[in-house]
C-alpha cells in the first residue's frame, strides 16, 4: 500500500476492466500486487469497494469460491471428466473456467456483478449451508495416510430439520433444479468438494403439495 498512499481506492484509478484490476491487485510474476492475493481476492476487493460506492462500476466475475461452486455442483451445471465428487475433488482450473464464464455472462448481458454476487455467492452461504442434507456431524478418522470421512447428520425429519428445510430449500426459488447435497465441512477441512448424494425433500412439504 506504500505505492498508493495507504488508499485502496487509489489502486483503481484508471482501472475499467477486471483484467486491469488483476494486474494491479493480484500478486503475479511482475512483483506487483498483494502477497497471497489471487483472482478470487481481486473479485472480493472489487466487490466491497464497488458495493460501497468508492469505485466506478465495471464488469468483473463474482468471487468464485466454495459457495459459488456449490450452486454449480448442486444443480449439476458442472461436470469434470475423471473427477469423483463423491470422494472429494478440487481444482483451480475449474475455478478459472467458472470465472471466465461468469465474466463473459456479465459482459454479454450487461449484468450487474454486485446483484449476481448476491444471487449466487451470498445466497449459497446464507441458504444452502443450513439445509439438513448439508449439515455434518463430525469427522471419522481413517488409517494413516487415508482421507478422513465426514459423517452427515442423520436426516430424521424432526421438527427442527423440517423447520430448517422450510427456511432453506422450501423457500428457495431455484429448488426445483437443485439435485445434490454439497456440504461445507470437507472444504474447510481439506478443500475438497463432495457431492453427498441426492438432496431430499421434506415429507411434510410433499404432503402439503399433494393436498394442494
Amino acid at each position: 500500500m506504500a505505492r498508493w498512499g495507504g488508499d485502496p481506492v487509489a489502486m483503481f484509478r484508471g482501472v475499467s476492466t477486471y483484467e486491469e484490476a488483476c494486474v494491479r491487485i493480484e500478486r503475479g510474476n511482475s512483483g506487483e500486487g498483494f502477497y497471497g492475493f489471487r483472482k478470487k481476492m481481486v473479485s472480493l476487493f472489487t466487490y466491497f469497494l464497488m458495493d460501497a460506492g468508492f469505485i466506478d462500476p465495471f464488469h468483473f466475475p463474482i468471487p468464485v469460491d466454495f459457495h459459488v461452486l456449490r450452486i454449480f455442483l448442486a444443480h449439476d451445471l458442472v461436470r469434470v471428466e475423471g473427477a469423483s465428487f463423491e470422494e472429494g475433488f478440487f481444482s483451480e482450473a475449474l475455478c478459472d473456467v467458472l470465472r471466465e464464464f461468469l465474466l463473459r455472462y456479465c459482459t454479454q448481458f450487461d449484468s450487474n456483478p454486485l446483484q449476481l454476487s448476491s444471487a449466487i455467492w451470498l445466497f449459497s452461504g446464507s441458504m444452502c449451508n443450513r439445509q439438513p442434507g448439508n449439515r455434518t456431524l463430525g469427522i471419522k478418522k481413517q488409517g494413516l495416510g487415508a482421507s478422513p470421512s465426514f459423517l452427515p447428520v442423520p436426516i430424521t425429519w424432526s421438527s427442527v430439520q423440517t423447520r430448517q428445510y422450510e427456511q432453506t430449500c422450501g423457500s428457495c426459488v431455484i429448488e426445483p433444479t437443485c439435485r445434490f447435497n454439497v456440504p461445507s465441512a470437507p472444504v474447510y477441512a481439506g478443500k475438497n468438494f463432495i457431492q453427498r448424494g441426492a438432496r431430499r425433500q421434506s415429507p411434510q412439504s410433499s404432503l402439503f403439495l399433494k393436498v394442494l
